[in-house]
């Protein structure tokens, strides 16, 4: 593979870096069961990429919940939080992946729709924070996936604008919003389809698909 020095690689983390969906969906299943409501796979994939905040927000003015938007806002990410520090495992692959990227001297980001805190659990647990050279998460922006704001932000902190005309800037996703937000930002996107079919990924804005990270390794080292 040739010299990554110029080359960026942003990876998204839930469904991608990290295999949480089904944990996500009885976590979201559980919160509607409090309400006595049912939850739906549709709902479930129409929520995969809105922030939090943004997804609490949704269900509160879906449903007519009674609770404030704090109170649901803590409820959620109170199930959230213990997922992410005791249930979530890595996506198969994830380790080998970030640590062949990081020995190429590319420069790895974490853009994540997910609140800090849980995020940042989820990495110390599984001690890859120094794979990152940036992190932005789902708090820091108004607007979360698909709106773009997500990624222009990923590339104000890693101070793309002062790297040399040849870098290269890569987005791995999993879910067409996600895909759609980093299109959007001019990445070259690379879905993970595990979740959503290649078709929909390609529809959304991707530039190829894969099947497993590990497919990275030789795809990235033709397009590097």
């Amino acid at each position: 593979m040739a010299s990554m020095t110029t080359s960026y690689i942003f990876f998204d983390l839930d469904g991608t870096l990290a295999d949480n969906l089904s944990a996500m969906y009885q976590i979201y299943a559980n919160f509607l069961a409090e309400f006595s409501l049912e939850a739906t796979k549709a709902e479930f994939d129409s929520l995969n990429g809105p922030s939090l905040r943004e997804i609490v927000g949704i269900l509160k003015q879906r449903y007519g919940l009674a609770p404030s938007e704090e109170e649901l806002y803590r409820m959620y990410e109170e199930k959230l939080a213990d997922g992410y520090k005791t249930l979530i495992p890595a996506m198969p692959s994830a380790v080998e992946v970030l640590e062949y990227f990081t020995k190429q001297n590319a420069v790895l980001a974490l853009v994540t729709s997910a609140p800090e805190p849980l995020a940042k659990s989820f990495l110390q647990r599984m001690q890859w924070e120094s794979y990152f050279a940036a992190f932005v998460f789902g708090n820091e922006v108004q607007h979360s996936k698909p709106n773009p704001e997500i990624y222009r932000l990923a590339i104000e902190k890693v101070n793309i604008a002062n790297s040399s005309p040849q870098t290269k800037i890569f987005a791995v996703e999993d879910s067409p919003s996600g895909v759609k937000a980093a299109s959007a930002a001019g990445l070259h996107t690379i879905a993970l389809a595990q979740h959503y079919t290649p078709e929909k990924l390609r529809e959304a804005g991707a530039k190829h698909t894969i099947t497993n990270l590990q497919e990275l390794i030789p795809l990235l080292g033709n397009l590097a």
